[in-house]
């Protein structure tokens, strides 16, 4: 080779490869094949698409076995059969399933996957293929040729796969409950453990309490139930908070409660009942703030839609004007960028402006509920009571919502109206008129708001409400003694103002007034600021009464400054005035790993002269959360202790969780290895002894990232896929496993019968025919899993061949990257 030299690899060590090593060895097949492996042109344009034609005779003069062309002259292919997947449609990411692919690497379209893309089935579907057991490649259906106007974009080195297909071929959005997962069955126990002892001028006290929730994920069904449980200086108490079932019905966009739950209604203000309600999904309903764009195609082409940067949808259409609908959007307030990508590769760029987007109509929903009000007071009612509620659209711009609320001794009645005036302008207003005869009251209530994005970094907020005299909240109606509403107010007034600026940081304003029938009026300022600067954070706070005539003022300045000393550790300095006060404190700060973490702090008091020092370890022993802390002067002290997390029970066996585990939840898995972190929504967690561990929270109906951090892997580990997106329904309990196996990595020697290395460029296959590396100078040859290999097939220039006997110890290690060997090819 002209300017070519030998490439020599040097190993001296065994265990995990530095980065040079690995680098040296994933590049030697390269270096060899720059100069090499160059097609010959004539004989590669008339080769078809996806592959090349070498010139075989110039192989064997560079010492090249020439069967390498055809594997070389092949685009990368997944291999036959089903693989594991990460799958997006027209743009939005779909989540991971399984995929079938055909002898010569195509995907092959089945029921399962049509429906995990939410895709419709062609009107010709004559055949399902839906058995896992289903043969590679006969009945394999291409996607072309269920929807001619379709793409494919295969990535086998990322095990993802790209569909764009016409909005035609898309199930309608109701009908796109199957695109998420779907049931599953298992039981839950979170607990938030707290216990403290205090000594304070020679007396003791201790403390403990228990915050429990039992529940049962079944089939879409949440079943759920809270209890807290207290201790103090020896005496027990507990408590049954609430206890209710849910379930989400997703093509209806509807969420169904039963027990004690809170009585939800648009317009009015609800109370905690036993009863049963019918209210929207809000997990679905929010992903509807949709847009619409407009445009037109020179021939058939993908067209793309961006907003701040992220690619909100992707589809193909046909030649001529062309109109997209239902684009969800992150905002309503930033412009589409939309991009037309020609079959020749031609692109035109357009922006619509957030104003002309926002075509789609606002949500419309219902809300029914009834039961009996759960008060909490001895001196109180229990009423029956019925709520019903409406939204809907009011033109394009608007929202009109009304609510009805009928008890025992009480009725209400409101009405609200939101309006976008303009893209920036935006208000809303509300009448609610009610009526509690057991009281002999009755009154109503007005109010509005409104919202002004003034500029990208101002906005404000002004809201206003005025109630009579008379008027009642349901639950005050629940109260025999009239006098308990002696603090109702008259009229409200608040504004906030918020400002962020790059160079100046963040500022908030916020001003509320108050004025009551039974006595003066409050007000209350507040005022935040905040910014980094050179690495230091600095945060300041105002809060302050104005005008108060009631002979109590409370108000107090907090500043503080928080240095970092590297990238885990923090000196936080702070100060705190009130009128009776200043208080300064320093902490110490330190993350030492991603589950443990420490503080030490000292405290000086100028109100009585006093020093507290305080220590403090937060730490994540895998499978909980634990927190101790400790602040004293010698004479008084205190100490807490509190402990979090949560038990998942599901048909593989229990496994603890450190996170609270939430309505909407998964069981990851890491075939049988123990001790993997991956990172989930909530935190890292880490596989327990069986190689189980609980995604504690899923986005209902939206995404939710997984990923397998692969350093933590034992060495002799691999998997096949290290990330994963879940998308569940509102209840399920998907499981989201990683196939892992052992493998055993090996770099051989390989000699000839006379004991030298055998010539570099020769080509190793192993017994099944598959091309495993090639010969390196000094007979290197390194094999990433020698696991399935009985002997391997050595080739040189010459096509003289010669094997190499593998037994089953070859390679073998639990605690190396991987082994060295040496053997003679005869």
């Amino acid at each position: 080779m002209r300017g070519a030299h030998p490439v020599k690899v040097i190993v001296n060590t065994i265990g995990k490869p530095r980065p040079r090593e690995q680098l040296i060895l994933g590049l030697c097949l390269t270096l060899l094949g720059l100069e090499t492996f160059k097609p010959a042109r004539a004989a590669n344009e008339a080769a078809a698409p996806g592959h090349s034609v070498f010139d075989q005779e110039v192989l064997r003069q560079r010492g090249i076995d020439p069967k390498l062309a055809a594997l070389f002259g092949r685009q990368t292919r997944f291999p036959p059969g089903r693989q594991q997947i990460t799958l997006s449609v027209n743009g939005r990411d779909k989540g991971t399933t399984q995929a079938r692919f055909g002898e010569d690497g195509s995907l092959c379209v089945d029921d399962p996957l049509l429906a995990f893309a939410g895709l419709r089935q062609p009107a010709e579907w004559s055949t399902t293929l839906d058995a896992q057991e289903q043969p590679a490649d006969p009945g394999c259906v291409d996607l072309g040729t269920a929807f001619p106007q379709a793409q494919v974009e295969l990535q086998p080195a990322q095990h993802q796969v790209r569909l764009f297909v016409p909005d035609q071929a898309l199930l309608d959005e109701r009908q796109l409950s199957d695109d998420y997962s779907q049931g599953g069955i298992a039981g839950l126990l979170n607990y938030d453990i707290f216990s403290s002892f205090n000594r304070y001028d020679g007396q003791s006290s201790r403390y403990a309490a228990a915050n429990t929730e039992l529940g049962l994920n079944l089939d879409n069904w949440i079943l759920r139930s809270r209890q807290v449980h207290s201790r103090f200086d020896g005496k027990m108490r507990s408590e049954m908070l609430d206890t209710y079932v849910q379930r989400s019905f997703a093509q209806h966009r509807s969420l169904f409660q039963a027990g004690e739950i809170s009585l939800v209604n648009p317009v009015l203000n609800g109370a905690q009942i036993i009863g049963a309600q019918l209210t929207p999904e809000y997990g679905l309903l929010s992903q509807l703030d949709n847009a619409s764009v407009q445009g037109i195609a020179n021939s058939q082409a993908r067209v793309e839609v961006h907003q701040n940067g992220a690619l909100l949808y992707s589809t193909v259409v046909q030649p001529g004007p062309f109109t997209l609908t239902n684009i969800p959007r992150i905002t309503s307030r930033s412009d589409l960028e939309v991009t037309v990508i020609e079959t020749n590769g031609e692109q035109r760029r357009f922006r619509v402006p957030a104003s002309l987007a926002a075509s789609a109509r606002p949500q419309s929903g219902y809300s029914i509920g009834a039961g009996v009000v759960r008060s909490h007071g001895h001196g109180s009612d229990d009423p029956a009571v019925v709520s019903l509620g409406q939204s809907g659209a009011l033109g394009n711009t608007s929202v009109i919502s009304s609510g009805l609320i009928l008890a025992q001794g009480y009725r209400s009645l409101g009405a609200s109206l939101g309006t976008a005036l303009t893209p920036q302008l935006s208000t809303e207003v509300f009448a609610i008129g009610a009526q509690a005869s057991s009281l002999d009251q009755q009154g109503a209530q007005l109010g509005g708001q409104l919202n002004w994005q003034m500029h990208e970094q101002w906005s404000s907020l002004v809201a206003a409400n005025h109630r009579s005299r008379g008027y009642r909240e349901l639950l005050d109606s629940t109260y025999r003694d009239n006098d308990q509403f002696a603090s109702s107010y008259r009229d409200q007034f608040s504004t906030s103002l918020r400002w962020a600026s790059r160079a100046l940081g963040s500022l908030n304003l916020g001003y509320t007034q108050s004025t009551y029938y039974e006595h003066d009026s409050t007000q209350r300022l507040f005022l935040s600021w905040g910014n980094s600067y050179g690495g230091v954070t600095f945060s300041a706070t105002v809060e302050k009464a104005l005008g108060s005539s009631d002979g109590y003022n409370d108000d107090a300045v907090y500043f503080s400054a928080s240095i970092p000393l590297d990238g885990r550790r923090r000196l936080r300095s702070s100060v705190r005035h009130n009128d009776s006060s200043t208080t300064s404190t320093l902490a110490y700060n330190e993350q030492v790993s991603d589950s443990l973490g420490y503080r030490l702090g000292a405290e000086h008091r100028s109100g009585d002269s006093s020093t507290l020092a305080s220590a403090g370890l937060s730490a994540l022993p895998r499978y909980t959360q634990l927190d101790l802390n400790y602040s004293g002067d010698g004479d008084n002290s205190n100490y807490n202790l509190g402990l979090r997390g949560g038990i998942a029970v599901h048909g593989a066996g229990i496994t603890p969780s450190p996170y609270p585990i939430r309505d909407t939840f998964a069981i990851l898995s890491v075939t049988d290895t123990p001790g993997v972190k991956a990172s989930t929504p909530s935190g890292p967690v880490w596989t327990d002894h069986a190689g189980n561990a609980v995604v504690a929270s899923l986005t209902a109906y939206g995404k939710s990232p997984v990923e397998v951090d692969t350093q933590s892997l034992p060495t002799h580990i691999n998997v096949d896929q290290g990330a994963g997106m879940l998308r569940a329904t509102r209840g399920a309990v998907p499981r989201l496993s990683f196939r892992a196996w052992s493998v055993r990595r090996v770099l051989l020697t390989l000699l000839d019968s006379s004991g030298q290395p055998l010539p570099s460029g020769a080509s190793v296959f192993d017994d099944r025919g598959r091309f495993i590396n090639l010969v390196q100078p000094g007979g290197l040859v390194f094999i990433d899993n020698s696991a399935d290999i009985s002997h391997l097939i050595i080739s040189d220039h010459q096509a003289r061949e010669c094997r190499v006997t593998l037994d089953p110890e070859t390679g073998a290690s639990s605690d190396s990257y991987y082994t060295q060997a040496q053997r003679t090819c005869s």
